[in-house]
């Protein structure tokens, strides 16, 4: 595994600036994939959070809540978008704590795992989504 520096990482030294918990939220999506060196951080665009009640309790007061209608989450970003952090997951079957159930911790920080957001991607199966999961699958081949 590619030894990556989430200290010096301005989205992770945001991240640690919130003072949650390791049990008040999860790193989602494509994040896993930049903690194994699977992506570069520059490929993956932003970090998306999901939190927990009493994590949503406290982020929802350090900045501006948006509200997507369409899925019917809120969110609050930092860094012009490159930190989001969410309330609910869409799609709504992956809660905070059914995928806590299966996180994995890197350098101290919970991750969505691999299995999950590998499900995730084939559900979505967007374009971005199809090139991911090759390149899951081929990380999971060798590792």
């Amino acid at each position: 595994m590619k030894n990556i520096d989430f200290k010096s990482n301005p989205i992770f030294k945001k991240l640690d600036s919130l003072n949650l918990n390791p049990d008040e939220y999860i790193i989602m999506g494509s994040g896993i994939m930049y903690a194994l060196g699977i992506r570069p951080m520059e490929e993956i665009n932003d970090i998306d959070i999901l939190v927990s009640r009493s994590g949503w309790e406290k982020v929802r007061e350090l900045g501006e809540v948006m509200h997507n209608s369409q899925n019917n989450t809120n969110s609050v970003s930092f860094l012009n978008g490159k930190l989001c952090i969410y309330d609910e997951w869409d799609p709504k079957k992956y809660t905070f704590e059914s995928v806590y159930k299966e996180f994995r911790f890197i350098e101290g920080y919970p991750f969505q795992s691999l299995e999950s957001l590998l499900e995730l991607k084939r559900e979505r199966n967007k374009n971005k989504d199809r090139i991911h999961i090759e390149e899951i699958r081929n990380y999971l081949k060798k590792n």
